[in-house]
């Protein structure tokens, strides 16, 4: 059997009834980044100039959330959603506490956003 092949038996499924919030919104929000960092920049040694992971669209205004080692020294950001809409990308800021960073959108990119949730609820 194929990996294309396998499928989640029914039974297993979730169902979307169960849940409070839209899943397909929530992973529409994701999107995949990569960065290009110069070869004599001070993280290219051991991070590499080529980066790869995702992010999330936290504002509509374009702002991204993702973990902060991708965008480090970045150049070059671009970001694509699952439809296939790129679109460039700035690094905005680096919190080496938690580890995130931010990337705003250079520009317009058709995808929800998600709502940041508050821990103490």
């Amino acid at each position: 059997m194929k990996n294309e092949d396998w499928e989640i038996p029914p039974n297993q499924r979730p169902d979307p009834d169960d849940y409070s919030f839209d899943l397909d919104r929530m992973l529409n929000a994701v999107v995949s980044l990569k960065s290009y960092v110069p070869a004599d920049a001070f993280t290219a040694n051991t991070l590499g100039t080529e980066r790869a992971g995702s992010a999330v669209m936290i504002r509509e205004s374009g702002l991204f959330v993702t973990i902060g080692y991708l965008i480090t020294e970045a150049e070059t950001i671009w970001m694509t959603s699952g439809d296939g809409q790129a679109v460039a990308g700035h690094a905005l800021a680096v919190d080496q506490e938690t580890g995130f960073g931010l990337v705003q959108a250079l520009g317009k990119i058709d995808i929800p956003h998600l709502e940041l949730g508050d821990a103490d609820r």
